[in-house]
């Protein structure tokens, strides 16, 4: 039971609050009235003071005027000491109609000035101007006689407000205070569990007024409270019936389950909930024991939900996603939903999930998309790359060899030197070109080849054969132990093994050194046949040979003389892979490398290699029997010029050229050509819609439509043809295939020493020869 207390009449006391209130009141009301009506007077006061000067003025204006004009000093001056004998004028000039000084009058001490202002004055006779009287004003003593009158008004109204404030806190004292002192004091004495026995006298205000209403509300409040107890004591032992019940259906669910009280304390905490707070069991856990809303949920959104559930139906509810902390494990996120209730003994429920799970998932999956979209931005990239490399190829390539199969301006031998040099720069960069276009199709997954069983030793020859006069210029013997013996056939895309093949023997020659050898041996090991090349070259080192899969890693040889970019075998080594084979590499430092190729041996023998034979430059000759039409739409003229160039060499083909969408549209239209040559960009317009415009019109159903662009990327080579282009061709185009093409399209007799495939068999990359 509570000690009653005094209530004494202290600064904490609600009638010293009220009294001081209440004071405060009246001098705010004092301050603002007494202060608006002192700022009035004090304005009027020195608008009177001024009026009287303008008064004194005018009234002297004309005598001033007349002593000017007559020319009279002594009558001036008395007029002008008239003047800053009272009121605010402290000072008069008068000045004649030439800026003189006829007059000074000013009072003793230099005051303050506040006002400076002018009269004209005027000749007695005509009314003309013959001068001008300068009054300077001070407000000093109106402001002096103003300070003395509100200090005095100021003190007269101070000791009314204190009089007044005393007589109100006394009568609120009398009236409301003690009263409710003695209410206060007799509540105290109230025992603690009791008071539904004990009733308040009503001896401190009738029945009617605020404080005989205060005790009847005091006695049925107490009058209730033992029913209220028993009813919450019995609500309370119901509610935790209710959580035994379903303790064992939480315990069995994945997610956290938590429940507090208001202040604090923990009704309920399930199984998963002691994982995810790390703790090992509840008890008597509290929440200072475990901060579980600090854990889990950030104070701000707990202060939100509390007001809402206040304000609102009685419950708000958030989801969102926290971390929790545990030990040995770390940061682990969880998904959160918390549940503030604003009746009852349960204040909040909080369910918890750990989501580290779906949380990988999502990023495993995100990851994968960012992958894909990186390779498709990589693809595009390489696209525009090269289709902006190999149209200036098409121009260097095509040029370079007309200059060396000129036979009416043939070069000189250092021209043919120059040129070859040309030519050799030129297809290395297109070599470069294809390997990184080659390296992007594989990455992502988008390379196609064109499997055959077949044999290899064909293909190892004429590798050889390709890589020969390098090896010869740099004094590397090359052998091979082809004896005739026929050896097992694999599955292999014919193009993409000697490309293979060519990039083992051509950085075997390379990185060789003077009378060294490359030894190539085809044999058969498990059940796979074994290509193996051997060279007696530099050689790498441990560290070296750990990275020689590696893009764009030259294994610190960057600085040589020896071309290279580091991807060659790169594509290598994918190239097998995706025939089904694989590669290695053993190398000595100083000593020399040796490479394995492995490729499963087809169960089915089918050979279907042709016989080795390589180009002998038959199509570079005059063939008039060639007849027909062909058209060119080409909006680049450097290509439109070499290609005018090629087509000398077949002079029985009538040839015109088109510059642009519409100029193509027209001469395709008037000459039905036999062979429509296609460029794919056409500025604002593509062949694509070229050739939409013209396919179906039935003058052109002989025409065959060609596709040539520098675009060597597969989907555009697939879009074209299924637009309608019978074939696509790829700049940069040498001369020998373009003219076998055109041999083959208008219906030249084969040549058996020509072995080149046609164009629907070359890959498009390989397109350039």
């Amino acid at each position: 039971m509570s000690a009653p207390s005094d209530h004494r009449l202290t600064p904490r006391s609600l009638v010293w609050r009220l009294g001081a209130l209440i004071a405060l009141a009246i001098l705010l009301v004092f301050f603002v009235v007494g202060t608006s009506t002192l700022v009035i007077e004090y304005r009027d006061g020195l608008a009177q003071a001024h009026r009287s000067a303008l008064s004194t003025a005018d009234s002297t204006l004309r005598p001033v005027a007349k002593s000017v004009w007559n020319v009279d000093p002594d009558s001036l001056a008395l007029l002008t000491a008239s003047m800053v004998r009272d009121g605010s004028i402290v000072r008069v000039e008068v000045f004649d109609s030439n800026g003189l000084m006829r007059d000074e009058r000013r009072t003793g001490p230099q005051q303050t000035v506040d006002k400076v202002w002018e009269r004209e004055l005027f000749a007695p006779e005509d009314n003309s101007p013959i001068g001008k009287m300068r009054i300077t004003e001070s407000y000093e003593q109106v402001r002096e006689e103003f300070a003395n009158r509100a200090g005095n008004v100021l003190l007269a109204e101070f000791i009314k407000l204190a009089v007044l404030a005393a007589a109100v806190v006394w009568l609120v004292e009398r009236i409301l205070s003690r009263p409710l002192r003695q209410l206060a004091n007799a509540v105290d004495a109230l025992p603690v569990g009791e008071a539904a026995r004990i009733t308040l006298p009503s001896r401190w205000g009738k029945d009617t007024d605020e404080l005989g209403r205060l005790v009847s509300t005091i006695n049925r409040l107490t009058a209730g409270q033992a029913t209220e107890l028993e009813g919450r004591i019995s609500a309370e032992a119901r509610l935790r019936d209710q959580f035994r019940e379903i303790e064992i259906i939480l315990g069995a669910v994945s997610e956290g389950v938590v429940a507090l009280q208001g202040d604090g304390h923990l009704l309920y905490l399930n199984e998963p909930g002691c994982r995810l707070l790390d703790v090992t069991g509840t008890g008597d856990l509290v929440f200072s024991d475990v901060p579980i809303l600090a854990s889990l949920v950030p104070q701000p959104l707990l202060d939100s939900l509390r007001a809402t559930a206040l304000a609102g139906s009685g419950m708000a509810q958030r989801a969102y996603t926290s971390k929790v902390h545990l030990r040995g494990i770390g940061e682990v996120p969880v998904e959160v939903s918390v549940c503030a209730l604003s009746e009852g003994p349960v204040a909040w429920v909080i369910v918890a999930r750990d989501v580290s799970a779906e949380q990988a998932a999502a990023q495993a999956v995100a990851e994968r998309e960012a992958e894909r979209r990186a390779n498709q931005a990589k693809t595009d990239f390489l696209s525009r790359m090269s289709h902006e490399l190999r149209t200036p190829l098409n121009a260097v390539l095509g040029f370079s060899e007309l200059m060396a199969s000129s036979r009416t301006e043939p070069l000189g031998p250092q021209g043919q030197r120059f040129n070859e040099q040309i030519h050799r720069s030129g297809m290395h960069l297109l070599r470069l070109i294809s390997d990184l276009l080659d390296l992007s199709r594989i990455e992502a997954g988008a390379f196609a080849l064109n499997l055959r069983v077949m044999q290899v030793d064909n293909l190892v020859a004429q590798s050889i054969e390709m890589v020969a006069q390098d090896a010869a210029a740099r004094h590397v013997e090359l052998t091979s132990n082809f004896d005739g013996a026929r050896r097992p056939d694999v599955n292999i895309d014919e193009t993409r093994f000697k490309q293979v093949m060519v990039n083992l023997l051509s950085n075997a020659v390379k990185y060789n050194r003077p009378g060294g050898y490359v030894s190539v041996v085809v044999g058969e090991a498990n059940g796979q046949l074994v290509i193996t090349v051997s060279d007696s070259g530099v050689g790498m080192s441990a560290e070296q040979l750990a990275q020689l899969f590696t893009p764009f890693n030259r294994l610190g040889r960057e600085a040589s003389n020896v071309e290279g970019t580091g991807i060659g075998l790169v594509i290598a080594k994918r190239l097998v892979e995706l025939m089904g084979g694989e590669i290695e590499a053993t190398s000595t430092a100083g000593t020399g490398t040796v490479f394995r190729v492995s490729l499963p041996i087809a169960r089915q023998s089918q050979s279907g290699n042709e016989p080795a034979g390589g180009r002998s430059g038959y199509a570079v000759q005059n063939r008039p029997e060639i007849t027909g039409t062909l058209v060119y739409v080409e909006d680049n003229a450097i290509n439109r010029l070499m290609l005018e160039h090629y087509l000398k060499f077949r002079p029985g083909v009538e040839t015109a050229f088109a510059s642009d969408f519409d100029e193509g549209l027209a001469v395709i239209s008037e000459h039905a050509p036999m062979l429509a040559l296609v460029d794919m960009n056409l500025g604002q317009r593509t062949g694509i819609e070229l050739l939409a415009r013209l396919k179906e019109r039935p003058a052109l159903a002989g025409t065959t439509w060609v596709a040539l662009s520098a675009d060597a990327m597969p989907e555009q080579v697939t879009q074209a043809r299924a637009a309608g282009f019978d074939d696509y061709w790829v700049k940069p185009i040498s001369l020998e295939d373009f003219l076998q093409r055109i041999d083959q399209i208008f219906g030249a007799p084969a040549h058996a020493a020509d072995g080149a495939a046609s164009p629907s068999q070359l890959n498009p990359g390989q397109s350039a020869g």
